[in-house]
């Protein structure tokens, strides 16, 4: 760990900062880096900073480039990668993180990349969590959960057409990207908002 990591961690302590969370993919395929992020979380504890890992920041293009070439976020084996990722990982520093996110924003890679097609397409990482979560509850840890994207809107006009796109934007993103991996399949007025743009099985 350099000076200027070393200061921003000293930075932390001084504001009162005990829980700062890194969004930030780590590749568990690279022994430099997971040695980079070993001494990184010793020398929080030693400042009194509680870790917080991230496993992956949905940058669409931070997945590692031979997963990629085989489809990456496409292919429906992506969730035992990444729970394979994910044993790799905290199997080395698991046992001093205060928390474990599994995936950083997923509504990267299922709204603005499948569904708007901003970005490359994908829509496995609910799965992708599902099991990433299970390797790590079988090796003990604790707090495991995944950073989704909450929002409001409000509508443009007092009309029924702008309070029912409003609905629908609040209900896509509180039940799809959050709602849903706790309590399973959508429906109402987000199943009937997406129409056929997903496969049947996915929307609902």
């Amino acid at each position: 760990m350099c000076a200027t990591q070393a200061r921003h961690l000293s930075v932390f302590h001084k504001l009162g900062a005990r829980a700062p969370r890194r969004p930030r993919h780590v590749q568990s395929g690279n022994p430099d880096g997971l040695d980079f992020y070993h001494r990184l979380v010793d020398a929080m504890l030693e400042r009194g900073l509680n870790p917080c890992a991230t496993l992956l920041s949905f940058i669409i293009w931070e997945l590692l480039s031979p997963l990629a070439a085989l489809g990456g976020w496409r292919n429906r084996d992506i969730a035992e990668w990444f729970a394979d990722f994910a044993e790799a990982t905290v199997g080395r520093i698991g046992d001093r993180m205060f928390s474990t996110a599994t995936i950083n924003e997923p509504w990267y890679v299922s709204w603005l990349s499948h569904f708007l097609g901003r970005h490359a397409p994908g829509l496995r990482d609910i799965r992708a969590t599902a099991r990433a979560i299970e390797v790590m509850r079988d090796l003990g840890m604790n707090t495991l959960v995944i950073v989704v994207n909450n929002e409001w809107a409000t509508p443009a006009d007092e009309t029924s057409a702008a309070a029912r796109a409003a609905d629908l934007y609040i209900c896509l993103l509180q039940s799809f990207l959050s709602r849903r991996r706790v309590q399973g399949p959508i429906s109402g007025a987000c199943s009937g908002g997406v129409g056929t743009t997903f496969a049947q099985g996915v929307a609902g």
